[in-house]
């Protein structure tokens, strides 16, 4: 009967006691765990700190600029194998590092990454070496995946009549060359030689037919029935247009950045944008503000202040009575101006051309029509046509012309609208710098005032 209650006691105390000595035990866990944690943050916060170097806590690494990505020796390999033998799994590797290592590479549509990957080889040419020579036939298209070539020009001087080299470009990691010749069939139009140690991937002639011009045989390519539902072709006999002739119509693939036709006025080709987009470019010479009474404003004594820079009237009143009281006083302000009189920079500055965008050109947008429609009628204005990465139909001009009929010519002209003379674009280039100009001289005058009326009311 005492027995039950004596053990319950005895059961609560053992309890209790548990709970104590297990509460300190946590306690002492807890200590433990905390002191452990900082211990091993302060260990490796001083072996970081040895490692940065003296006074550093912070590690330099993080700010080294990135180093440029080369192609894997296993790509390399790779790319050097038999086409033939190159499983899926090798030509994916080769794929991912050449995405990887080349941007060039990457904008191309995927279908054709994975064909490049499948027929392309890889190469490698030492310094001084010529890799196309001037008037031979196009057997290959070339892409650089590292290092730098000179393309020279052979040409003739009218003096002397003896022929020699010009240097028209150099070409870099992305850059490709070759395509031209293969596009038109005809032979090299420049030399390329590797100026350092260049490495390439190469595609055979009728591979690149294939994977830039690609046709099936005895079936309407898709980009000819695109041109079906273009206006400008909408009435004329696309029928008679023989689509397997490179010669007279291709379709193929712009990287952004080409040059896919430099001057509209000496093309021979009509260019419809199946996808993507291009820039119209105009040559232009580089402009200076001209306006007479373009200067800053000089704030001296002898003046008194603008009153528009304020609209509360009663508030301007006592703000100029201050100034006039102040300014007998106050010395003056030298005069700033935006630039030199106008007779030295014009000495100064030399005429130079730059590329002004005057158009964006897109889905189903034409180019090359304005010189063959409005040829006879006035002088056409000449631009470049530069693509952002775009698929484009090429149609000969001289073709259409010849299945062109005086009834659609005269649609054609009240549908195209051509581009502003130069003269005009010449005039809008000198206006926009102008204006710029004029705005900067508002902000900087707006700024001197600022500071004039700041001075006066506060030294």
């Amino acid at each position: 009967m005492y027995f039950y209650p004596f053990s319950m006691i005895v059961n609560h105390f053992f309890s209790f006691f548990l709970q104590i000595i297990l509460r300190r035990r946590d306690k002492q866990r807890t200590e433990a765990k905390l002191l452990s944690f900082a211990q091993y943050q302060d260990e490796i916060t001083q072996s970081r700190r040895g490692n940065y170097g003296p006074g550093l806590i912070f590690d330099p690494n993080a700010y080294k600029a990135q180093r440029e990505v080369q192609l894997s020796q296993e790509a390399k390999l790779i790319l050097c194998m038999d086409p033939k033998i190159r499983n899926d799994d090798q030509r994916h590797i080769a794929l991912v590092s050449l995405s990887q290592a080349v941007k060039a590479f990457s904008e191309f549509p995927l279908h054709m990454q994975q064909k490049l990957v499948k027929v392309g080889w890889y190469e490698r040419f030492e310094s001084k070496r010529v890799i196309i020579r001037q008037g031979h036939k196009a057997d290959n298209f070339y892409l650089i995946l590292s290092g730098t070539a000179i393309v020279t020009v052979l040409d003739v001087d009218p003096k002397t009549g003896q022929s020699f080299s010009k240097t028209v470009a150099f070409l870099g990691k992305g850059n490709s060359f070759g395509e031209l010749a293969l596009m038109h069939g005809g032979t090299r139009s420049a030399t390329v030689t590797c100026k350092t140690g260049v490495e390439l991937l190469a595609v055979g002639r009728e591979d690149f037919v294939d994977i830039f011009m690609h046709i099936e045989k005895d079936k309407e390519p898709s980009h000819i029935e695109f041109l079906r539902i273009i206006n400008e072709f909408r009435d004329w006999p696309i029928e008679k247009l023989p689509w397997n002739d490179p010669k007279i119509c291709l379709f193929t693939f712009f990287r952004r950045g080409v040059v896919m036709c430099p001057d509209s006025n000496k093309s021979d080709w009509i260019y419809v944008i199946k996808s993507g987009s291009c820039k119209v470019l105009k040559s232009l010479e580089y402009t200076q503000p001209n306006l007479s009474g373009l200067k800053q404003e000089e704030y001296s004594s002898n003046q008194s202040t603008p009153r528009h820079y304020t609209e509360d009237i009663k508030h301007n009143q006592q703000l100029e009575s201050l100034l006039r009281e102040r300014l007998s006083n106050s010395q003056s302000i030298p005069k700033i101006r935006i630039e030199d009189d106008e007779e030295k920079s014009q000495e100064a500055v030399k005429k130079t051309k730059i590329f002004v965008q005057i158009a964006s050109l897109g889905h189903k947008d034409t180019f090359g029509l304005e010189h063959l429609v409005f040829n006879v009628m006035r002088k056409c204005t000449s631009v470049t046509l530069v693509s952002d990465g775009a698929e484009a139909v090429l149609v000969s001009k001289k073709f259409f012309q010849q299945h062109l009929s005086d009834d659609f010519l005269k649609i054609l002209r009240r549908t195209i609208r051509p581009y502003p003379t130069e003269d005009s674009l010449q005039v809008k280039l000198q206006d926009k710098t102008n204006w710029d100009a004029y705005k900067t001289m508002a902000i900087n005058n707006q700024i001197l005032y600022n500071h004039f009326v700041h001075d006066l009311l506060f030294t």
